[in-house]
Parts: structure tokens; C-alpha cells; sequence
């Protein structure tokens, strides 16, 4: 059992994310906005996993990112991009920012569950 932190604004993605994992048995806490999670991240809330859109109103997920892997409280928590951006250049980015992995939207529940259990292995 892990806990997953979802960096999502889309709420049908949020529950579609819930119903996925939870048969797994992971705890899940939401943050709608970049600014709200690092609101909770520096509250002391630090998950074993981080869920992150890029593609959010204000701060979008890259900034997040960069924000996540500069600070020592909070850098060596993998991070797992699921968004709907698909370009080569995106998910380049994205892994050169620090994510561990990338999920295009719309994934199967195989592919996120995989996911989050390869990168929480390592």
C-alpha cells in the first residue's frame, strides 16, 4: 500500500485514477492546482508516489516539477507524469525535468497501475 499523491485538475480523471488503485490498497490525497500542492508538500504530507498533470490553470506541471526536484524534503520522490500533451518534445521535457515516467491520456488501468508498482520498486 502506497500513498499516492494526484496532481490533477479533472475530477472524472481524479475518480477514474481512485477506482483504478484502490483495489491495491493505496491512500490517496488530491490537489487540484500546482499551488495547492505545494501547499500540502510543505505541510509535511510527503507521499510515496506523485500523480501529475501538466496541463493545469497557474502553475502548470513542469513548473511543479521543477519546484518538487529543488527541494530536499521532496526531491527523491518519483514523479509520474499522466497527461494528455503527446509530443516527443513534451515527454523529452518532462524526463529531463525529473519525472520518472509518462502516461498519455486516456490510459488503461493495467498501464497506471503497472506504472506507479514499477516506480515505486525502484
Amino acid at each position: 500500500m502506497a500513498k499516492v499523491f494526484i496532481v490533477e485538475d479533472s475530477k472524472l480523471v481524479v475518480t477514474m485514477m481512485k477506482k483504478h488503485l484502490a483495489p491495491d490498497g493505496h491512500e490517496f490525497t488530491i490537489a487540484t492546482n500546482g499551488e495547492e500542492a505545494l501547499e500540502i508538500l510543505s505541510s509535511g504530507v510527503l507521499p510515496d508516489i506523485i500523480i501529475l498533470d501538466i496541463v493545469m490553470e497557474g502553475m502548470d506541471g513542469f513548473e511543479l516539477i521543477e519546484k518538487i526536484k529543488t527541494n530536499d524534503q521532496t526531491k527523491s520522490i518519483p514523479v509520474l507524469f499522466c497527461t494528455s500533451l503527446d509530443k516527443g518534445s513534451d515527454i523529452n521535457r518532462g524526463i529531463e525535468l525529473g519525472a520518472n515516467d509518462y502516461i498519455i491520456k486516456p490510459f488503461t488501468p493495467n498501464e497506471i497501475r503497472n506504472k506507479i508498482t514499477d516506480n515505486l520498486r525502484n
